[in-house]
């Protein structure tokens, strides 16, 4: 943790923070305190601003007020898991829910709105029984399962996943992974496993895409990666 002096305001904030992601934790962290609390949350016993006091947490803060119960819904039809620190500002899921939430409260809308990013997109399709109005939250195929790597203590979702039409007719499946500050994507374990054996030496992407058997997670687990 270090600590930022900024406008006569003090801010504790994570280590090794980019330029632009400690002008985003200031943002945040100015409007937590102007808007929910001016209290510090913790992490491992040491206060800091960017998190949310248990209270606020218990709350459903930072979730934009009026999507709370489409949230809480969904939640309870399509149970997900919540993040470590979906109590943090800087949260990518939380962010995720109130961004994508508050254009899907109205799938025309929301087609009119996402059509200007994805230009084959005609509708949302809401009658799927399987997804809540067009959409998913931490989605990964439920029983099928798509790439085959789930366990209890890890596997790979999409932050959120919508059903559309297209203009053709035709259903479309789009899988979104949506970030806020991280500056990358989450790294491939599979080198670090104790497991691995020379067979999988990880050591070249090129390799892996003329043969994906040399990818330890699709070659010895069996993940379709």
């Amino acid at each position: 943790m270090r600590v930022l002096e900024r406008n006569g305001e003090t801010y504790r904030v994570p280590n090794n923070l980019t330029a632009f992601q400690e002008r985003m934790y200031i943002h945040l962290i100015d409007w937590k305190r102007d808007e929910i609390t001016p209290k510090a949350g913790k992490f491992k016993g040491i206060e800091y601003d960017a998190i949310l006091p248990e209270e606020a947490v218990i709350q459903n803060q930072p979730i934009y007020r009026p999507v709370v119960p489409q949230l809480q819904k969904h939640h309870d039809k399509f149970w997900f898991k919540y993040h470590k620190f979906a109590g943090h500002m800087a949260s990518s899921q939380a962010a995720c829910a109130n961004l994508f939430l508050s254009i899907l409260r109205s799938p025309e809308i929301g087609a009119k709105i996402l059509g200007c990013l994805k230009e084959d997109l005609g509708t949302i399709e809401t009658r799927l029984p399987n997804f809540d109005s067009g959409y998913r939250l931490e989605f990964w195929g439920d029983r099928q399962e798509i790439l085959k790597d789930h366990n209890p203590a890890s596997g790979t979702d999409a932050d959120i996943a919508i059903a559309y039409r297209d203009k053709n007719g035709d259903l479309c499946l789009w899988l979104i992974e949506h970030k806020l500050t991280e500056k990358e994507f989450t790294s491939c374990g599979g080198f670090r496993s104790l497991r691995k054996t020379e067979r999988y030496s990880c050591e070249s992407a090129a390799s892996i895409i003329t043969n994906p058997n040399k990818c330890y997670y699709h070659g010895a687990c069996h993940y379709r990666y």
